[in-house]
């Protein structure tokens, strides 16, 4: 029967998941960064999607308190 060294394993697998998501929030531009990275017909284009969103939105909300 072989024998495990649980301990040693644990603690390697802590540092290996650790570091990569140590890696993914330092490495992941926040939503700010890569807005501020696009071009101004592309700014121009997310901005108009998200009025349409919000304007979505609100015709929802305001449909569902109508109908409690």
């Amino acid at each position: 029967m072989v024998k495990i060294a649980w301990g040693r394993w644990a603690f390697w697998s802590s540092v290996i998941m650790g570091s990569g998501y140590g890696l993914m929030v330092g490495l992941t531009p926040s939503d700010e960064d890569l807005y501020n990275k696009l071009s101004p017909d592309l700014k121009r284009r997310v901005d108009k999607n998200r009025q349409e969103r919000e304007k979505a939105e609100m015709a929802l909300k305001g449909n569902s308190q109508r109908a409690v």
